[in-house]
């Protein structure tokens, strides 16, 4: 376990060992796992990690392929007897495949993913894979 305590502002071109080109930036971190849980671990070692910055277990969450902006805001199409409605949420933070949702939606209800220009409010749907939110 590791808190990080900087990033660097600046990142840099560099080539893997399998000359990839990448772009990296420097990292420290402080350690919090004991010495001792830890022995392996040598100077300019490098590391595998997850960064978490934030978390919660109490949030409802959407898939970002169901969200789309909409009229300045984040709307969904909600699925709901056949019917597919135009709904505006209320996002908070964004993930790289889910979102916060902070209002406009309920815990159970059918969101269309990848909506498409061609789904409007009040279109018929079907569901394939129903999966609640």
């Amino acid at each position: 376990d590791a808190r990080l305590r900087r990033v660097d502002p600046v990142g840099r071109k560099d080539v893997s060992a399998l000359g990839i080109e990448e772009q990296r930036v420097d990292a420290v971190f402080d350690l919090l796992t004991p010495p001792e849980a830890r022995a392996g671990l040598g100077d300019g070692f490098g590391v595998v990690l997850r960064i978490v910055i934030w978390r919660s277990d109490d949030v409802l969450r959407l898939p970002l392929a169901a969200a789309f902006r909409d009229d300045g805001g984040w709307a969904v199409f909600v699925a709901r007897d056949g019917v597919a409605t135009l709904r505006p949420v209320e996002l908070g933070r964004i993930g790289t495949d889910t979102a916060e949702v902070l209002s406009g939606l309920d815990e159970g209800e059918t969101v269309i993913l990848h909506p498409g220009d061609r789904v409007t409010h009040g279109l018929s749907v079907v569901a394939r894979v129903a999966e609640p939110i």
